[in-house]
């Protein structure tokens, strides 16, 4: 994997990056019989590779995308079997960190991140539901906007501490354990809910309110383009439905979900966000190979890039910035759960176990591309309204 040097911090490494195709973007291409990483992904792994002083290679994994875990195995395909059979040292995207006996070790930052107890109240006693097969110019812009946040937030995952949610206008929800008290309907969204957390009980209140989502026969995620056909929220859904989502997914989110509402009832339909902070964890996968001193050499190089593009952005990433202690942030991270798992090199300072979660946030700065790619779709909604002779519509105001 390196060269033998005496001195670590200066070796140049040669590692392996575990990728994979998502399919509507495409993901690496071949040139000169090398695989190389296109867009911004590009620029990623080149920041990546000049500030942890890397050569990388792409190996591309094939379907399923995370790995298939098998009980007293581990993962036998997919990315993750790759980093399990020293296949690769790494992922090109940061994976969710409730992962069953990850493979490898995490570097992680900690850092504060919001996260919000979105609620549907309807602004009307009375719903009806009609069917609108149709898809109009909002629909269409709205579907694009959904399927580029798809595309670009999936990324890391993200733990929170459940009793700093606030609460909802009328009913205060300040806690997953109030999602019961108040037999409100929970919907997780694919992707954004950390689903697997509850599905796996992590906690109390997790599970209470998982059991809650099937009372209500909604213990699956509902996908955002699955949000947008009509009649995917019921009437009672719309008046007494609470999500948890990340502060990336709010405003699309509140935004789809009035639209749903309000489109298939024919009446004003709004939601109400509370902003609380959690403390968050971002975490990277990494294989160091057998040489514990290079692979600790390694883990401290990824942590550091990491710490410097959290904090400080893809754009103050340079030898300038001091590396961070990754022991410390581990010791961190540890006290953070409570929680422990092994990994290869054996350092108590360096184990830990990751909560279960599905969220995915970015690791790089791709909201000012989904910003301008919103944008380009609006642009192109007018065109086609002007075209079309349709009514410009407007926004519903919201209370955000």
């Amino acid at each position: 994997m390196a060269r033998k040097s005496s001195n670590l911090e200066l070796i140049i490494f040669n590692i392996s990056i575990a990728a994979y195709e998502l399919g509507v973007v495409p993901t690496v291409e071949e040139v000169d019989n090398e695989l190389q990483f296109v867009g911004i992904l590009k620029d990623f792994w080149s920041s990546y590779a000049k500030f942890t002083r890397t050569r990388y290679t792409i190996k591309l994994s094939d379907e399923p995308i995370w790995g298939t875990w098998k009980k007293g195995v581990g993962y036998t395909d997919g990315i993750l079997g790759m980093l399990q059979n020293n296949e690769a040292n790494k992922v090109h995207l940061h994976v969710p960190i409730g992962l069953k006996d990850p493979p490898g070790v995490f570097t992680r930052v900690l850092k504060e991140e919001t996260y919000h107890i979105l609620s549907i109240t309807a602004q009307t006693s009375i719903i009806t539901f009609k069917q609108n097969p149709t898809i109009n110019g909002r629909c269409l812009f709205m579907l694009l906007a959904s399927l580029t946040v798809a595309l670009f937030t999936m990324c890391s995952g993200a733990a929170f501490n459940t009793n700093a949610i606030t609460g909802t206008i009328g009913e205060q929800v300040n806690n997953l354990t109030d999602i019961v008290r108040l037999n409100k309907i929970p919907v997780f969204i694919d992707g954004e809910s950390m689903y697997e957390s509850f599905e796996g009980g992590i906690g109390k209140e997790f599970k209470a309110v998982y059991d809650q989502a099937k009372k209500f026969k909604l213990n699956k995620p509902v996908s955002m383009l699955d949000l947008m056909r009509p009649l995917q929220l019921t009437e009672h859904e719309c008046s007494n439905g609470v999500m948890i989502l990340g502060i990336r997914a709010i405003k699309l989110c509140y935004e789809t979900v009035e639209l749903v509402c309000s489109e298939a009832t024919k009446r004003r339909v709004q939601t109400y966000v509370s902003p609380p902070f959690h403390t968050t964890a971002f975490l990277s996968l990494i294989n160091p190979g057998n040489n514990e001193s290079i692979g600790k050499e390694l883990i401290r190089r990824d942590g550091s890039f990491a710490n410097v593009m959290f904090e400080k952005g893809m754009g103050q990433i340079n030898n300038k910035i001091a590396n961070y202690n990754s022991k410390t942030m581990m010791k961190r991270a540890t006290a953070l759960y409570g929680l422990k798992t092994d990994w290869p090199i054996q350092d108590d300072s360096f184990q830990i176990r990751p909560l279960n979660l599905s969220n995915f946030a970015l690791i790089f700065e791709s909201m000012t591309f989904l910003e301008l790619v919103i944008l380009l779709c609006n642009v192109l909604y007018q065109i086609f309204n002007f075209a079309s002779r349709r009514v410009k519509w407007t926004m519903p105001v919201s209370s955000v």
